[in-house]
């Protein structure tokens, strides 16, 4: 992905977003001296930098190794590419490869499939794998949330090898392997979860006596994936991935905090703002997105000069400094602050009144109550600004 302010690559993971490459910044020290500052993911990130730099011949002077701090982000951008490349497709079919020489070991074995062994092994050939947007609806519903799917299956009525591939239950992928005897239909479908962190939970198989989600060759493979494109259909299916991976992640988010909050509402109402306070400013990056995305809404919104005035004001006050060492103007991490601490008393508030369960923290901190409450002490700045 691509930082859409820093033009820099962003790397995900399990652990969050982070830059892939140390990121340099400048500032002046109390002389006005300019001091350069890099900043790195972690330790041995660090380390390993200075030890390339050696290699290089580079000798680097440390004046400080500096503190743990945080880098906020704005807008990430990532291009997924649809269609086209054989050597995707290639990927394809020698995943669902190895999944039917588990299945169907003596199949396997065959001639018949020496050209789909060329073709993944060798690249030799093409027409194997392609992409599928219509497949079937009879199947049950993925093991996991997100689960990818695999199938692989013998189809006795055309006598073929076949695999059908889904990955988050949203991209799909049809494979026909090879025309082979079938003397009887069966297939074996498999579950994994992709947010799974080990075995043995993370994989559901199962096996069918009968051609689940069988596979025909259809005249143009890439016909349905142009029609896709064109009509819209394909970045939809990718939109709506995004919003449900956005969704999930909100609420694990929100089952988090509230288990740090246990047993918040037994303390005095300023130990139990204090709590919250600590809390939601540990999600401060989550509050700024939750600031843009609301702004950039009322902006979508505004029908008059006032409103308009608004909404220019609140985009000012929550702009990104790329040149920072937190990403943030002052202006900004002073409107971030603020907007923490108007969450954490309607939290305290909630939490006070017996109102604070899962579904209610997942608006707070990612829905409409949340943009209430962050951006109410922006129109009030914005007021302050008008008097005299």
């Amino acid at each position: 992905m691509t930082d859409v302010d820093t033009g820099q690559e962003v790397v995900l993971s399990s652990d969050g977003p982070r830059f892939r490459h140390p990121q340099a910044y400048t500032s002046q020290d109390e002389q006005g001296q300019p001091v350069q500052h890099i900043a790195f993911a972690s330790r041995k990130e660090a380390d390993q930098w200075l030890e390339e730099q050696k290699a290089k011949g580079i000798d680097i002077a440390l004046i400080g190794k500096g503190e743990r701090g945080v880098r906020f982000m704005g807008t990430a951008h990532k291009q997924i590419k649809l269609g086209g490349d054989e050597e995707g497709l290639r990927a394809i079919a020698y995943i669902v490869q190895t999944f039917f020489a588990q299945a169907f070991p003596d199949i396997a074995r065959l001639p018949a499939l020496d050209p789909l062994k060329a073709y993944t092994l060798n690249n030799v050939g093409k027409g194997f794998a392609w992409w599928d947007f219509a497949p079937p609806t009879d199947l049950p519903a993925n093991a996991f949330p997100f689960g990818h799917r695999v199938v692989v299956g013998l189809d006795q009525a055309a006598g073929t090898a076949y695999a059908r591939i889904s990955f988050y239950s949203t991209l799909n992928f049809a494979v026909l392997l090879a025309n082979v005897p079938v003397t009887t239909s069966r297939a074996v479908v498999t579950d994994i979860d992709p947010l799974a962190k080990s075995p043995p939970r993370d994989i559901v198989s199962w096996n069918a006596e009968a051609a689940l989600g069988a596979v025909a060759r259809p005249a143009n493979l890439t016909a349905a994936l142009g029609e896709a494109i064109r009509s819209g259909r394909a970045e939809a299916q990718i939109r709506s991935l995004m919003g449900r991976i956005q969704v999930f992640e909100n609420d694990m988010a929100a089952a988090r905090l509230l288990a740090q909050a246990e047993g918040a509402a037994a303390l005095p109402d300023t130990e139990r703002e204090a709590l919250f306070t600590r809390l939601i400013t540990s999600e401060a990056q989550r509050v700024l997105n939750l600031m843009r995305t609301s702004i950039a809404d009322c902006k979508l919104r505004a029908s008059n000069p006032v409103e308009k005035a608004v909404v220019a004001f609140m985009e000012k006050v929550v702009e990104l400094d790329p040149q920072a060492i937190n990403g943030l103007t002052p202006e900004a991490a002073r409107s971030i602050e603020t907007a923490c601490q108007a969450l954490a008393r309607q939290m305290s508030a909630d939490c006070k009144a017996g109102l604070l369960d899962r579904a209610r923290m997942g608006v707070l901190i990612g829905g409409g109550p949340g943009a209430f409450a962050v951006l109410e002490p922006l129109k009030e700045a914005y007021l302050k600004t008008l008097r005299p």
